[in-house]
């Protein structure tokens, strides 16, 4: 349908451009049903944090739901995540789909379907719905938007507030998007960078940085006894978790002896094998996709916006959620590939990439529907069960998580 001859309709735009739209609408919206998982406990508890007993970190949320007179019970709270996780989508769905809006073709298709398909994309997003982590992607989209429309140090400026935002929502989401959003800034200045720049920017960083230490340290021991504070989660929802309450007794550092411990086990070696064998060929067209922008642009500053999508890859020595690290740090390299592409005017060759690999794109598509989202502790929860049919009918073991 794409490959036919392109047909002008009234509104200017063609009948290729709105079936090819369409077709991914409807993709989003199959991958959002195939990959969707309730609102954990875990995650819910979350929500349920606010301000009460003074400031205390990952307490924004339920801050905000209670200065707006909104419920916290546990099926607001599911919808209030689902809408989320739908604007989010569909943010994704306009980002990945922009050159094929601009100008409908084969190519700008395969690229919007592989992104948007992808394990750690779309389908994570309705995975770990209610995440604090898909709201720091939305944040970081919209320090984007400032860094491509504002003038330099109003730019920077925005990065401040949105990196202290981030803190004030999950202190992990300054690794997560933080370097990303800096780099962005740093790429755009590239061709009137000057020492003050980097200055600005190390100073920028320095006040983050110091901002999620003094948040660390914003727990409630001292304030409330963990016991009376569970309580009093439980009196407003049956679904408070108990170890999620935990988190606010405790500072990050109590974390890495455990992380580091569990990172490498050979029950995660095993998720890790599984995960290469899934991905394999999403990372070789990942690569191929960077190789033709960094060389072909080839700069320092490019190599370093890349690394700098990868940053939640460190918080795997402090935390379990390994796959859901990784599912973030592909959500990141697929913003970059996009801004790279049209920042450095190499859209054209990335799109000869996309149709050099088509046949390779098609089968990521077809694997990516088929294993679902990649997980958070474990890879590709939601694939274990047709896994498990797997190995049964070649007679092995099935794989316990």
């Amino acid at each position: 349908m794409l490959a036919a001859p392109i047909v002008q309709a009234r509104n200017g735009y063609t009948v290729a451009g709105i079936a090819g739209l369409s077709l991914l609408g409807l993709l989003a919206g199959g991958l959002a049903i195939r990959a969707f998982a309730p609102l954990e406990d875990w995650v819910y508890t979350h929500w349920l944090f606010n301000y009460e007993f003074g400031l205390v970190k990952r307490g924004l949320a339920g801050q905000l739901l209670s200065a707006l007179g909104v419920s916290t019970d546990y099926q607001t709270v599911g919808v209030i995540s689902i809408a989320i996780s739908t604007v989010l989508s569909a943010l994704l769905l306009g980002l990945f789909s922009v050159d094929f809006i601009r100008r409908p073709s084969m190519a700008a298709w395969l690229f919007a379907a592989f992104w948007l398909a992808h394990p750690g994309t779309l389908q994570h997003a309705y995975f770990d719905v209610g995440r604090f982590d898909t709201i720091g992607v939305l944040l970081m989209l919209l320090a984007a938007l400032f860094i491509r429309t504002s003038t330099k140090y109003q730019a920077l400026f925005a990065v401040l507030l949105i990196g202290i935002f981030q803190v004030l929502f999950h202190e992990a989401n300054f690794l997560m998007f933080m370097p990303l959003m800096l780099a962005m800034w740093l790429f755009k200045q590239r061709s009137s960078l000057m020492r003050s720049d980097v200055i600005a920017a190390c100073v920028v960083l320095g006040v983050v940085i110091g901002f999620v230490c003094f948040m660390d340290t914003k727990t409630l021991s001292g304030r409330v006894g963990l016991d009376a504070y569970y309580a009093h989660l439980l009196s407003i929802s049956d679904h408070a978790h108990p170890y999620s309450v935990y988190v606010l007794f405790k500072a990050v550092d109590s974390n890495l002896q455990s992380g580091l411990g569990r990172l490498i086990s050979l029950y995660n070696a095993a998720n890790v094998v599984y995960m290469g064998m899934a991905l394999f060929l999403s990372f070789v067209l990942i690569a191929r996709m960077l190789r033709v922008i960094l060389f072909g642009g080839s700069s320092f500053l490019s190599i370093l916006l890349v690394l700098s999508a990868l940053s939640p890859l460190a918080l795997s020595f402090i935390g379990f959620d390994y796959y859901r690290w990784w599912s973030v740090a592909l959500m990141n390299l697929g913003v970059v590939v996009v801004f790279l592409a049209h920042e450095q005017g190499q859209v054209s060759e990335l799109m000869a990439v996309v149709m050099q690999n088509r046949y390779w794109v098609v089968a990521c598509l077809l694997l990516d529907l088929i294993v679902g989202p990649l997980g958070v502790m474990d890879s590709f929860q939601s694939f274990i069960p047709l896994w498990n049919f797997i190995l049964s009918a070649c007679g092995l073991a099935p794989y316990v998580p």
